[in-house]
């Protein structure tokens, strides 16, 4: 009611001989009729406007809080992909070592088993050269007439095979 005089007082002390004070009452008979009607309805549009607010606000929180997680969960999943991956260099370089010693070791066989196989070759040409030797010899001394003693013989055939 305070209120309502201190706006009046000026209207009344101004309105001497116009119809001020009444266009003043008026004015505001209708400025307190609008209030009333439309107070309610102005008041709960802004609520909710400030529940809508609220509401965006929230959203866009729980937004970024979803982000922040699903960013942790990546980290998290890198980390671990990228000590997966060095586990499997790891892995990889002591299966190529393992592959490359097997590959020696196989080299190193296969030489050998090489080798070997010389050696015998070796010896079995060696004892068919003898053999050719010896049976040339026989068959010259069976072609010729030549009256030998065995050791005679076997002297001579182990001279040609030595």
């Amino acid at each position: 009611m305070n209120r309502l005089i201190w706006i009046l007082l000026p209207t009344c002390l101004l309105a001497s001989d116009t119809d001020i004070f009444y266009r003043t009452i008026n004015f505001v008979i209708f400025a307190v009729m609008m209030y009333l009607l439309l107070a309610k309805t102005i008041k709960k549009i802004y609520c909710d406007r400030i529940d809508n607010i609220k509401n965006r606000l929230v959203s866009i929180e729980k937004s970024l809080d979803e982000a922040k997680k699903n960013k942790e969960e990546a980290i998290k999943k890198i980390e671990i992909a990228n000590n997966e991956a060095d586990k499997l260099i790891e892995l990889a370089k002591e299966q190529a070592i393992k592959l490359n010693e097997n590959i020696l070791k196989d080299a190193n066989n296969e030489i050998e088993n090489m080798k070997k196989s010389y050696e015998e070759q070796k010896i079995f040409e060696e004892k068919k050269a003898k053999e050719e030797v010896v049976n040339e010899l026989i068959e010259e001394l069976l072609n010729t007439n030549v009256n030998l003693k065995q050791s005679d013989l076997l002297d001579i055939v182990s001279r040609k095979v030595s």
